[in-house]
This record gives C-alpha cells, sequence and structure tokens, in this order.
C-alpha cells in the first residue's frame, strides 16, 4: 500500500496509474540521480538446454559470462521435492534438462531473482566449477529429479554432478527455503572447495 512507503529502497507500484513510487534512502544528503533507469525482469530463464535421455544434449559450455536479471520464480508453480517443508519451481537463469557432460564455469550470477542452476530430470556429469553465485533471490544449485512414484529406476534424474570451487554467498533474498547446493531426487554428486555464506538456510541440502 502507498500509505506504508515509509522506509528507504521501499516500493509501490500502482497499476492503475501505471505509476512506480520510491523511497530514496538520502542518508548520503544526495537526491535522487537525475538519470536513474528502472528495469523489471520479465524472463525466468535465459539459457534453455533442453533433451530428452534418448536424445541428450551434449557438448555445451557456458563460461566467463555475467548473467543478470532473471526474473523470480517463487510464485510459479511449483512441486514438494521430499517430504519435508520446501517447495520448488523447476525455473532456473540457466535451466537443463537432458543434457550430458554440461560445464558451467568462471560465471558470475547476480541479480537474478530466482535459482541461478537448475538441473532438472536427466543429466549426467554437469561440472559447475568457479563461478561466483551472489545476490539472488533463491538457490545457487538446485538439483530435482524425476521419479514414477517411488520408483527412480528410470534414471531420470542428475547423476554425477560436480560443484567445485564456486564462491557462494547473500543469496535467498526472497525464497528462504535456499541452499548454494539443494539436491532432491539425484545422485553421486562431487561438492569440494566451495565457500558459501551469508543466506538463510544450510548451505548445502
Amino acid at each position: 500500500m502507498l500509505e506504508e512507503l515509509d522506509s528507504p529502497r521501499e516500493f509501490f507500484f500502482d497499476a492503475s496509474t501505471n505509476k512506480l513510487y520510491y523511497f530514496h534512502n538520502d542518508t548520503a544528503g544526495t537526491p535522487p540521480p537525475a538519470g536513474w533507469t528502472w528495469e523489471v525482469p520479465s524472463l525466468q530463464v535465459l539459457i534453455n538446454i533442453s533433451g530428452t535421455p534418448s536424445a541428450p544434449v551434449s557438448g555445451i559450455t557456458i563460461s566467463n559470462l555475467v548473467l543478470t536479471g532473471a526474473a523470480a520464480t517463487y510464485l510459479a508453480p511449483h512441486g514438494i521435492p521430499s517430504g519435508g517443508d520446501w517447495g520448488l519451481s523447476r525455473l532456473g537463469a540457466v535451466l537443463s534438462q537432458g543434457a550430458v557432460g554440461l560445464k558451467i564455469t568462471g560465471n558470475t550470477f547476480t541479480r537474478c531473482d530466482g535459482n541461478a542452476v537448475f538441473l532438472s530430470g536427466y543429466n549426467r556429469g554437469v561440472t559447475i566449477d568457479s563461478n561466483e553465485f551472489v545476490w539472488l533471490g533463491e538457490s545457487a544449485v538446485a538439483s530435482w529429479g524425476f521419479t514414477a512414484g517411488v520408483d527412480a529406476t528410470g534414471g531420470e534424474q542428475p547423476w554425477g554432478t560436480a560443484f567445485t570451487n564456486n564462491h557462494c554467498h547473500e543469496i535467498g533474498h526472497y525464497e528462504k527455503q535456499v541452499s548454494c547446493y539443494f539436491a532432491a531426487t539425484s545422485a553421486n554428486a562431487t561438492i569440494t572447495g566451495n565457500v558459501m555464506y551469508n543466506m538463510p538456510r544450510a548451505a548445502v541440502k
């Protein structure tokens, strides 16, 4: 509500007038910059890698990029990955389903309002190495396979993921059920050499 706009960095969007109100942080004693530009993210997925178990995508490397501005996903359709209290949408700035040998190395994921990387269903031998994940709305990496009820023998899960030497911090600004590396219905991951801090839940779940 507009009348509750009373603290620095709060905002209110009036859809009836198409007007954005923003409470400027003026602790430095300066007015808002005259040339400010406001951007609203609309894409939840920036890079989509989609194959199938019988025809997987292979030979893909994503490296030395800055990936930013992906929209939030916490209000998108979601599922329950385990018997706990987590809910999860199968979306991320990088979404991989049906990939073999995918490499995600040396990138910076920043100011993404949803998950940075989502490994959904069939993925084999994915390497996520030497990236920085910072200022994220949700998790850095989420890995979640499919089953037929309680039967996982179909193999539609991420297997053999290497999450190594990454720097993960300042995440979970919108969703609080987040981790630097979250895995459900996944197998044989290697998690080593990472630095992880400043998040609302467990760094590895």
